[in-house]
């Protein structure tokens, strides 16, 4: 198995903003921890999985690196599965079909629909949805309450450095807003440090009074915040209707007051969702932060580490699925027996699970979400709701 880790996030983070509380924990450690743990337990049908880790550079965390780090783990390794606690990006679905090898992915945002279309039964985010399903749930649910009525315009701010953001605007978001009768209006930026498009679009935005604003974004909550940053230095200060990949923990903590005010919308991950005193651990999530503990320490909750539970997660489903399977493992036997275990499996980082044929991203359930002034916070408004 090949395992992706995140180097140097901290300081990409302490970069971009000051004094932010976000930590990224030490992925290596973390998912040998994991790894300890389910060979000490007779790992997978009794053989001892054999880890091989891959670092991958903040700044090499997009689509065109995340594509050379899978080329390199399956050249060097040969795995049968590769972890990954980064956003599915396209690149890293594109080499994973390639060269046939089973993609784990558990991370704050998934693929898009098309993603694991293309990569049938290889590309699999177990605990999560598509972008295309998060968009329609969090769109389906302002239209339902009245926010998106017709006749008025929305902004959609699209990241374009990979294809599947402005996939995501196309094929889900633009069209829903349509068959409600709103005008989407959309501006795409390079990448999600460029602060000269996102200044662009809320001159846009503003100029053209839209007062909702949807993104279909990369690089967990970073863009949105540099969008509240400067929309506040403007005065704009437009509805926001979010979701997971948006990650509004992130930012309700680092965006301006009166921009988190305006954010509403529905979430089936915790980490990406709220803090961790608007959500206690579940049973998956305080056994995950009890392993931590016994072999690295410090782990207070949810957020002392944003990758710890992920790997947890990563560890816990391959090891469910795979002693499940009979014959040999490999990815296509995986991927068979996955497909037969509906909600069995109890998860780590979201409210559950079903898993499905035909689908590979296996969430089950949700809450709405939307600014808490008793808490100052981004925080559920809803008990755990059924998917559609």
């Amino acid at each position: 198995m090949a395992i992706l880790y995140l180097n140097g996030g901290n300081a990409a983070i302490s970069s971009a903003f000051p004094g932010s509380s976000v930590s990224f924990g030490d992925g290596k450690k973390e998912a040998q921890a994991v790894v300890d743990d389910l060979n000490a337990k007779g790992g997978i049908r009794g053989r001892k999985l054999q880890p091989h880790f891959v670092p991958v550079n903040a700044q090499d965390s997009n689509d065109v690196g995340l594509q050379k780090a899978c080329q390199g783990a399956v050249q060097d390794y040969h795995p049968i599965v590769i972890f990954s606690m980064f956003n599915l990006a396209e690149g890293l679905s594109v080499c994973a079909k390639k060269y046939g090898v089973l993609l784990l992915d558990v991370a704050l945002g998934a693929g898009d629909d098309q993603l694991y279309t293309d990569a049938p039964d290889i590309a699999f985010s177990p605990t999560q949805i598509t972008r295309n399903r998060e968009q329609t749930l969090v769109l389906g649910l302002a239209h339902a309450a009245g926010q998106l009525k017709s006749g008025k315009t929305v902004g959609i701010l699209v990241q374009g450095d990979d294809p599947l953001y402005d996939r995501v605007s196309k094929r889900t978001i633009e069209p829903l807003l349509k068959s409600y009768g709103v005008t989407p209006l959309v501006q795409t930026i390079s990448s999600g440090a460029d602060t000269n498009g996102i200044n662009a679009a809320i001159l846009k935005f503003s100029s053209s009074n839209v007062d909702t604003v949807v993104f279909s974004l990369g690089n967990g909550g970073i863009p949105e915040v540099l969008f509240m940053q400067s929309a506040e230095q403007q005065q704009y200060r437009p509805a926001y209707l979010m979701g997971d990949s948006t990650d509004t923990n992130f930012v309700g903590g680092s965006a301006p007051p009166n921009q988190i005010k305006r954010i509403s919308g529905a979430g089936t991950y915790p980490l990406a969702n709220v803090r961790s005193d608007q959500y206690p651990s579940s049973v998956g999530e305080k056994a995950c932060l009890a392993l931590m503990n016994k072999a690295i320490g410090g782990y207070n909750d949810r957020y002392t580490s944003l990758t710890a539970t992920l790997y947890c997660e990563l560890g816990k489903v391959f090891a469910f699925v795979g002693n499940t399977v009979t014959g040999s493992l490999t990815p296509a036997s995986w991927a068979a027996a996955y497909h037969r275990l509906g909600t069995q499996y109890q998860p780590v980082t979201t409210f559950g699970t079903d898993f499905v044929p035909r689908r590979t991203d296996g969430a089950r359930g949700y809450r709405t979400l939307a600014y808490g002034a008793s808490c100052s916070c981004i925080t559920y408004t809803s008990p755990v709701r059924k998917l559609s």
